[in-house]
């Protein structure tokens, strides 16, 4: 059976037995007009001899899967397993279950449709994946020494549950008159052995999903209009009583509309491509009737702020909640001092990260739910600093991988069903690839995503390079998304170009390939020369008006070594003129503060962190007063236009760079991991302090009159170095360290 073998790049990892079989109802898939199904229920059953502990259950149902023992669910973990392309790869979860005691058990599997089979229509065509089929599970119990207790196979039977409808997007429909106890002997039929997905099976073991915050929500009087305190993803719960068949529809939203009646899906219409009727971010609670119920969607999630609740029948409102669903990241660092105003865009930085990410990272959780790989490249330094997301990040870099074709091309969103190849594919989109495994090796130290991708990134550096137009420049590709200039998006694409070649050039050093080093270093030259015909002057420098292209200048090292001052010079004068407002889209968000500090203009990047006019992050926070960032910066003026979305990840860098620059706190290439950093901070005259802490590192520093006092804590066992301000390091073991710098003014 295919879900036994590990896939040829990957290690090995704990497998399903060959042995376990594919389960499910029989219904045949024809094509993408197959009627929509209820989420079916498979049970097993099991009769132990004596009590068990550490048994192991292995279980994935597709799209996502709830599993349940003797009636009980075996982990508040949900939207398992993550998305991925189905026919490459799927990915099961392990559990350790509770002591058994002797005798009769029962394993229960409800699948709902997730991406696996997505019936709701939208404009990217998962609706029509060529590997859609209806929902399937596989599953085996076995003990510590792998004999196997139970598998998926024939004995097993099903029933259509509860949950009536399902869709990743389109929401859920839960029927609670056809709730069922999973040990009831009546309406269970045989289960049919169906084929696997396609794709090789291996474990997931990066952190799930799950409730990790509740938010009470209020009602807007005289409406049907709830509100929570933050931006959130995730999902309402209801507290209900009412009469049986009652019906209430949960609308979710962002925004509501001008009069505060009802909420606002405007924005969403463009992609929501129902025909009858609206699909997207809708649920429905059909009530049993009699007793006070309880419900929230199971197998979806959406993006909102406000709910609009619409009955029918009677039915009483009881509690209205907001659950916060993501995946569950341990926290490795926190901004733990600076202004108040800085520390809200800190906290919408960090919401609109994990609100985007649900296993894999997405550009927005109301409208896309996509692995648009720029943002999930765009994010990644910031989650990387604040959660332990490295193995979700390099599960995500496999993803892409997976999208790639024969050619070498690569989708830009990962999964894709083929609509993200020809648009969007290429450079900048594309750096994800090669930045994501890379920043984990640095923040992390495992460089096996480097390893096990770099043929990929081989084939397709090599496809990139082979769609060159007559001036060496790529000719596919997006720019910088919510730029300011028609020009900027093919200088992003050369200019990204040649990030990609250098990328490629460090793996194979890294991994010892000195032949494929020499061509990406030679092809890398030639990219420069390219770059520097198409937009530098005679001087060699641009004469752009906004600050991406000098900050892009200067980030990927295409301007001379003898002429970086002035193209940092000309940056700096760029962003004063505009009177430090932000001029740039999402690739510039990346670079633009970054190069201000790096080139000793510190106090000019920390005027554009906190300057509060329009376009800039903290009108956004204070002005707007928004808790997530948006996918643009003048938001306010059509929120219900398309692509406004509230809760999108694009601008995020921020954090990182309070990490990075404000904090010092850097993962070097020559010393990556997890055990070692070096301090390299800038102090901005109008910032008299600044605290943070990264994997039990703790820095904080205070200046006085351009005298600055800095304390660095080092945790036992391991070490950091130090970098003075005239360029001398110190490095230094475990322990608390303070360090007195004099800094010069420009």
């Amino acid at each position: 059976m295919v879900s036994a073998l590990a896939l040829a790049e990957t290690p090995p990892r704990p497998l399903l037995s060959s042995k376990a079989r594919w389960i499910g109802t029989g219904a045949v898939c024809w094509d993408w007009r197959s009627p929509v199904r209820a989420a079916p229920t498979f049970r097993g059953m099991f009769d132990l001899k004596c009590a068990q502990t550490n048994l192991r259950i292995a279980v994935c149902g597709l799209g996502y899967f709830e599993c349940r023992l003797d009636g009980r669910p075996i982990t508040d973990a949900m939207l398992m397993p993550g998305e991925t392309q189905y026919d490459i790869r799927w990915r099961y979860r392990v559990f350790t279950l509770p002591e058994l005691a002797k005798g009769k058990h029962l394993v229960t599997i409800t699948c709902g449709d997730g991406l696996y089979r997505a019936t709701t229509p939208d404009v990217w065509h998962f609706d029509k994946a060529t590997w859609a089929d209806y929902p399937k599970a596989v599953c085996e119990i076995s003990t510590a020494d792998g004999e196997v207790v139970l598998r998926t196979d024939n004995s097993w039977q099903w029933r259509p549950s509860p949950t009536v409808f399902t869709s990743l997007r389109g929401g859920e429909t839960y029927d609670a008159r056809k709730a069922f106890a999973d040990d009831e002997d009546s309406g269970w039929n045989p289960v049919a052995i169906v084929a696997p997905p396609g794709g090789m099976g291996e474990e997931e073991t990066f952190p799930p999903c799950r409730v990790t915050h509740v938010h009470a929500m209020t009602n807007r009087t005289g409406t049907a209009v709830w509100e929570a305190p933050v931006t959130l993803a995730g999902n309402v719960r209801l507290r209900v009583k009412g009469e049986r068949g009652a019906k209430v529809t949960i609308i979710s939203a962002e925004r509501i509309s001008e009069d505060a009646t009802h909420v606002d899906l405007r924005a969403l219409d463009i992609f929501d491509l129902g025909k009858k009727e609206k699909t997207f971010q809708r649920d429905t609670f059909i009530l049993a009737g009699g007793a006070e119920e309880t419900w929230s969607p199971r197998f979806t999630y959406h993006g909102f702020k406000f709910a609009e609740l619409k009955t029918e029948g009677h039915v009483e409102i009881l509690s209205v909640e907001a659950l916060e669903i993501k995946t569950d990241f341990p926290r490795v660092g926190r901004i733990t001092e600076a202004p108040a105003a800085a520390l809200h865009v800190v906290k919408a930085c960090e919401r609109s990260i994990l609100g985007n990410f649900h296993n894999i990272p997405t550009d927005c959780p109301q409208r896309e739910k996509n692995g648009w790989t720029s943002e999930a490249r765009i994010m990644c330094e910031a989650a990387l600093y604040s959660f332990d997301a490295g193995s979700a990040y390099a599960a995500y870099a496999d993803l892409i991988g997976d999208t790639q074709r024969p050619s070498g091309q690569i989708s830009s969103i990962a999964p894709c069903n083929g609509w993200g190849y020809n648009w969007g594919s290429g450079p900048a989109w594309d750096t994800a690839f090669m930045e994501i495994p890379d920043a984990v090796y640095r923040f992390t130290g495992d460089r096996t995503s480097i390893e096990r991708l770099y043929p990929k990134i081989v084939r397709y550096l090599d496809f990139a390079e082979g769609m060159l137009d007559a001036d060496g420049l790529p000719s596919h590709g997006l720019g910088d998304w919510d730029g300011v200039k028609d020009e900027y998006p093919r200088l992003a694409r050369a200019g990204f170009r040649i990030r990609n070649l250098a990328y490629g050039e460090r793996f194979a050093r890294l991994l010892g390939k000195p032949d494929d080093a020499a061509r990406f270093s030679r092809l890398r030259t030639e990219a420069v020369s390219a770059f520097r015909r198409a937009f530098c002057g005679p001087d060699g420098l641009s004469a752009a008006t906004n600050s991406f292209p000098h900050a892009l200048l200067l980030d990927f090292d295409i301007v001379e070594e003898d002429k970086r001052a002035e193209c940092a010079r000309r940056l700096a004068e760029t962003v004063e003129r505009n009177g430090a407002r932000v001029d740039y889209g999402t690739l510039g968000s990346r670079c633009v503060l970054r190069m201000l500090f790096e080139h000793g203009h510190a106090d000019l990047a920390w005027r554009m962190m906190t300057q509060p006019d329009c376009p800039g992050y903290t009108f956004l926070t204070e002005t707007l007063g928004m808790t997530t960032f948006p996918e643009r910066w003048n938001i306010h003026i059509r929120p219900e236009a398309h692509g406004n979305s509230r809760n999108h990840g694009a601008f995020t860098d921020y954090l990182a760079v309070a990490y990075r620059h404000l904090g010092g706190i850097r993962h070097p290439a020559d010393r990556p991991g997890r055990d070692f950093i070096e301090i390299r901070p800038s102090f901005p005259a109008d910032l008299p302090s600044f605290a943070c802490e990264h994997e039990g590192f703790k820095v904080s520093w205070r200046q006085t009159s351009g005298d600055v006092s800095f304390c660095l804590v080092v945790p036992k066992g391991k070490a950091a170095r130090y970098v003075f301000a005239d360029g001398h390091a110190k490095e230094v073991g475990e322990g608390s360290w303070t360090f007195s710098e004099s800094i010069r003014r420009k």
